[in-house]
């Protein structure tokens, strides 16, 4: 007769050991920037977290708009009587042939009905290089996704560069006001209703969908790294539709970002 090994049973608390140890250590393995796990498990805290917008959590000094004199480091662009700025959106490919259709002409073109949530340049630079650098393309583009407060799945992997017109600009706040250095918590008597009604609306989306995000509503985006030991990222403007737009650039997230932290 054919002798097999003796089985040896392992109780049932071991195998659970084991396979628990096999999980961490598998997860230890992943680069940071595809532990889907952690990513989520950070991000839903930061979308919590987001709901109740406190003094403390206040950005004294956010970039502001105002003049060429007064806003040196933003980007001015004085074109047919209008003073334009640039500035950088985040999006998918497919988004981006929108903009595409609508570049490499000096005239530009009428903004459609979308509401892209842009932010300045120089200002998206400077949070990413005092954020330590990534070297992978994948790390980078989560470590932009993150800094702007985007969902990990989101797929963003352009950066569109545009000039829009200044006057169409405004800031995702109580006091959408884009030459204030810091924002209110609460909206001022003589706030227009229209605009109050679009922040409820964009209140209840922006915490209680399927895809939620973390909107700090204070000008600044949520940035979502465990690691920095800060959630506040650049800030943060909407421009408004029927605005005309100039795109300057579209670029992938990696190859913008590589040339704007000097990693050449």
């Amino acid at each position: 007769m054919k002798r097999f090994p003796a089985i040896h049973m392992i109780p049932a608390a071991a195998l659970g050991m084991i396979f628990s140890c096999c999980a961490c250590q598998s997860a230890q393995d992943l680069p940071w920037y595809e532990d889907t796990d952690r990513l989520w498990q950070d991000y839903m805290t930061a979308v919590e977290d987001a709901k109740e917008a406190t003094a403390e959590e206040m950005d004294p000094d956010l970039a502001a708009i105002i003049s060429p004199e007064e806003s040196p480091q933003v980007e001015w662009l004085e074109r047919d009587g209008r003073t334009f700025v640039l500035v950088g959106s985040v999006m998918s490919g497919e988004d981006s042939r929108y903009w595409e259709n609508g570049s490499g002409t000096d005239s530009g073109f009428i903004l459609d009905d979308r509401l892209p949530w842009v932010t300045l340049p120089y200002d998206l630079t400077a949070r990413l290089q005092s954020a330590g650098a990534q070297t992978e393309d994948a790390g980078i583009e989560m470590r932009v996704i993150q800094m702007l407060g985007l969902p990990p799945d989101c797929g963003y992997d352009r950066i569109v560069f545009f000039w829009a017109e200044k006057d169409s600009l405004f800031r995702p706040a109580p006091d959408p006001e884009i030459y204030d250095r810091e924002v209110l918590l609460d909206f001022r008597d003589d706030v227009d209703p229209r605009y109050l009604a679009w922040f409820e609306d964009y209140r209840q989306t922006a915490y209680f969908s399927d895809t939620p995000y973390p909107w700090t509503r204070l000008g600044y985006t949520y940035d979502w790294n465990a690691e920095t030991g800060t959630e506040t990222g650049p800030a943060e403007f909407i421009v408004r539709p029927g605005t005309r737009i100039i795109v300057q650039d579209i670029l992938c997230i990696p190859e913008w970002y590589r040339t704007a932290i000097n990693l050449y």
